[in-house]
């Protein structure tokens, strides 16, 4: 029988779906729930050794005898920092070492709790990953310790070999006993460019066998002529829908946009026929990131890749298995060689459905009261093409995604952290290097925040900036509960009466400024004319709680809102 802890059956699962059979074990009392598992189960061949000092060293000689990863096990306590000398061998060897030892809950810490030091990341400097492993209570426990178990297991032979250190919580009930049989756990894999060649084919015969692919595409600097080559032959072959929002600057006819509308509107039925049975993901961010999560959790595919030139432990969809390290368009190249035409399995059906839907969702065209939402709409249907267009975070780039961008635009935007900070100054910077004209959609307190963007000597004549200004932050009142709505506008939604006009005609700028729909259609044309010898300013003024009603009214049934407020509350920000 195995112990009734759960990160315990996770670990030693673990341990036997990446080959790791040979365990030095050292005595104690708070690892006896991870000991006796492992002397149980026939799998693994265990060694006795008291001195925690001589275990390390012990376990190296295992190492280089057999070349393959090799456990130690230890009590909580001093205990572990014995171990110290034979870790730091492994580290500068590159001996695979696993280095687990048991620990109590943190929370005691300087209590006057007996054997409690500060186990965690105590062998940073000479470990390759360390990960703390804390008892498991919920099914999002176990899911992020069967996570952080990979990441360190993987790391073993990352990028050169060398030792992890696996911290794990074991606090009450050391004694039981009455599991069965390990749980089958998810091993995730990861292979280089190098190594994938070896297992190609193998991975081939999933992609050309799953007939309802998807791929998720983040955010992306513009790609170029080569890659959208690349790009474009691996879609012909594999047929995909994509989920591509404007900032990932993809183009296709797969292209799906306003996946979030689509999902909300759709039913458990419908959208247990749009689940992909393969998911490959790529780039950074999303906007609308908890659509995404959402779906492709609530219904998993049966593989999730994904690629990433670093080669990072990315499980977004809580249903990760492989990981491809390299350039994404290698990748994608490598599979397109790798399998004929006629090999490939297409659910023509899938790619229809999802295509109809989007469809329903995309060709009608939304009217607006006057707000932000309706001077996004009117700004971005006179972009001119071949334009760069920044946008800031908060309301600025979540509007901007209702509407249809022309791909000759490029699109950026600081969605490394979310933040409002620095939106303004990166497109500035931009705009100094660009000969053509570079618009910048941003809000009255990302302005204001970084309104130093202009406090300087390089500020290009081809700048044009639309601040949408409604007198504090709209967005945190799409959700507002009556709790938070005396004092919303004090300190959160920070609500002001401050115009730009000062600051930009003091610094050159031309100005203009819309109060109504009729002037914003006046200056539209002046803010986007080329021909400017300064940048330019348009201001336009809105009101706060009009711009939050236009929001929610972007959905169609006030319903279905109210279904996705809370968690749109929790996580838009």
């Amino acid at each position: 029988m195995y112990s009734e802890k759960k990160n315990v059956l996770q670990l030693l699962a673990l341990l036997k779906a990446y080959g790791i059979d040979k365990i030095v074990l050292s005595p104690g009392n708070r690892n006896v729930p991870i000991v006796h598992s492992i002397e149980m189960d026939p799998y693994f061949t265990c060694y006795s050794v008291v001195d925690e000092r001589s275990a390390a060293f012990f376990a190296l000689g295992l190492i280089m005898k057999t070349q393959k990863p090799v456990a130690i096990c230890c009590t909580s306590g001093t205990s572990l920092m014995n171990y110290g000398s034979g870790i730091a061998e492994a580290f500068y060897q590159k001996l695979p070492l696993v280095v687990i030892s048991a620990d109590k809950s943190q929370k005691y810490k300087g209590q006057n709790e007996g054997q409690l030091i500060p186990q965690s990341g105590i062998y940073n400097h000479i470990v390759k990953k360390c990960v703390d492993i804390d008892e498991v209570v919920t099914e999002e426990d176990e899911w992020y310790c069967n996570r952080l178990i990979n990441e360190a297991l993987l790391e073993l032979d990352h990028n050169g070999k060398g030792p992890v250190h696996i911290n794990i919580e074991i606090w009450n009930k050391l004694y039981n006993f009455t599991v069965p049989q390990l749980p089958v756990v998810r091993k995730i894999s990861r292979f280089t460019l190098p190594t994938l060649k070896t297992e190609l084919q193998h991975y081939a015969n999933i992609l050309k066998s799953s007939k309802k692919r998807m791929i998720v595409f983040g955010q992306s600097l513009p790609i170029n002529e080569k890659e959208v080559a690349i790009l474009n032959n691996f879609l012909k072959k594999f047929n995909c829908i994509i989920f591509a929002e404007s900032l990932s600057n993809l183009h296709h006819e797969n292209v799906i946009g306003n996946f979030e509308r689509l999902l909300i509107a759709k039913t458990d039925l419908q959208k247990r026929e749009l689940k992909p049975d393969l998911v490959i993901s790529m780039n950074g961010f999303f906007i609308n990131e908890f659509a995404i999560k959402e779906f492709n959790r609530k219904y998993p595919s049966n593989e999730h890749w994904h690629i990433a030139e670093d080669g990072a432990v990315c499980d977004q969809f809580k249903c990760l298995s492989t990981i491809f390290e390299g350039n994404i368009y290698s990748v994608l190249e490598m599979f397109t060689q790798s399998i004929s035409d006629s090999e490939v399995l297409n659910d023509n059906n899938f790619i229809s459905k999802w295509k109809e839907y989007d469809k329903e969702m995309t060709e009608k065209e939304y009217s607006y009261n006057y707000s932000d939402m309706y001077v996004v709409q009117q700004f971005i249907k006179v972009l001119p093409q071949k334009s760069s267009l920044h946008i800031a975070n908060s309301s600025s780039v979540r509007l901007s995604q209702f509407f249809t961008i022309d791909e000759s635009v490029q699109i950026f935007c600081n969605r490394g952290t979310n933040g409002i900070d620095g939106s303004f100054s990166a497109a500035v910077g931009y705009a100094s290097l660009n000969d053509d004209l570079t618009f910048l959609l941003i809000g009255d307190l990302s302005f204001f925040y970084d309104v130093n963007a202009i406090w300087n000597k390089h500020v290009s004549k081809n700048l044009r900036i639309l601040i949408n200004n409604n007198g504090g932050a709209s967005i945190f009142h799409y959700t507002v509960t009556p709790e938070l709505r005396p004092t919303l506008n004090l300190h959160t939604a920070a609500q002001h009466e401050v115009s730009a006009r000062g600051w930009v005609e003091s610094l050159g700028f031309y100005y203009l400024s819309a109060s109504n729909a009729k002037e914003l259609e006046k200056n539209l044309p002046d803010f986007i004319n080329k021909n400017h010898d300064k940048p330019v300013v348009l201001e336009v003024f809105t009101d706060l709680n009009t711009d939050a009603q236009a929001f929610k009214d972007q959905f169609e049934q006030r319903s279905v809102f109210t279904k996705i407020q809370d968690k749109i509350s929790k996580k838009i920000f």
